[in-house]
């Protein structure tokens, strides 16, 4: 989505997707941290780098900073980063949150879906699998092999 934006207004940089973000608890383990190979971030050290981050756009000459977050866990995180910078941001920039990246779009999907009989949006439902599908430029979802991982 941001790249999209970008590229309709023609004048905008999207800096690259944070990998990591709060997805769990490490003891007892939680969400996300229940699956080998899972890494998290604490709420503090999540909302942390996504401040440096925002701070660095600001003081790179950017005036107006959009953050946007696509996992569930760490939109309050953003909600307050874009807050904390922008209160302390000098005179004509702006630092925002773009809350209904996340839950607007959740919320439309699952409409979508139900309307339509199928589940309603969960994690790795109908709304995630036609989203890989839809960037699935590499064919991991290619169904003529069984090896590979398969839509349904």
């Amino acid at each position: 989505m941001a790249g999209r934006i970008a590229r309709e207004l023609g004048h905008a940089l999207v800096y690259p997707t944070l990998p990591y973000a709060p997805t769990g608890n490490l003891n007892p383990k939680s969400g996300h941290m229940r699956f080998p190979g899972s890494v998290t971030l604490a709420p503090e050290t999540y909302r942390a780098v996504v401040e440096d981050v925002a701070r660095s756009a600001v003081a790179a000459g950017f005036t107006h900073v959009f953050i946007m977050g696509d996992h569930g866990t760490g939109q309050d995180q953003l909600e307050r980063a874009a807050k904390t910078v922008d209160s302390a941001a000098p005179a004509g920039s702006h630092v925002v949150y773009i809350r209904e990246l996340y839950y607007g779009s959740r919320t439309a999907d699952s409409a979508y879906l139900v309307a339509h009989g199928l589940p309603a949006n969960e994690h790795a439902g109908p709304g995630d699998t036609s989203e890989l599908m839809a960037l699935d430029s590499a064919g991991l979802l290619d169904s003529a092999r069984p090896t590979r991982l398969r839509a349904r």
